[in-house]
């Protein structure tokens, strides 16, 4: 399973055919004066709606994934749009998606933090 990050502009027919993994999307700047609403219906909109879904990064752990790979593209390229990301990060981090297939649902970078200590609390149980 592997995991994209875009901080550009896409098409439509997003996931399509994904199976696995993780995909970050940066929704524009434009997006920054619509309601949260208006924004899912937005992305909602360019997904294939077969295979993903989108949802805003709500784990700890995921938040810190996603800033970390955009840490390493800023140290990797010096991109001046990653480092105007990290320099403001909790706002940026509001205007990212997270699309994810069925299949991703549980993985700790999507699922919310309460759900991954439960299915750690099970794991340990079983052990």
């Amino acid at each position: 399973n592997g995991v994209a990050v875009v901080l550009g502009p896409t098409g439509r027919n997003i996931g399509a055919a994904m199976t696995g993994g993780v995909a970050y999307f940066l929704e524009g700047a434009e997006m920054d004066a619509r309601d949260e609403d208006e924004r899912l219906a937005a992305m909602q909109r360019r997904l294939n709606p077969g295979t993903v879904r989108a949802k805003r990064i709500t784990s700890t752990i995921g938040k810190q994934f996603l800033k970390d790979l955009i840490q390493e593209h800023y140290d990797e390229t010096g991109s001046t749009n990653a480092k105007g990301l990290l320099d403001d990060w909790d706002a940026a981090l509001g205007r990212f998606w997270q699309i994810v297939p069925p299949s991703e649902e549980s993985n700790e970078n999507v699922a919310d933090d309460e759900v991954t200590a439960a299915n750690r609390a099970a794991a340990a149980a079983a052990a």
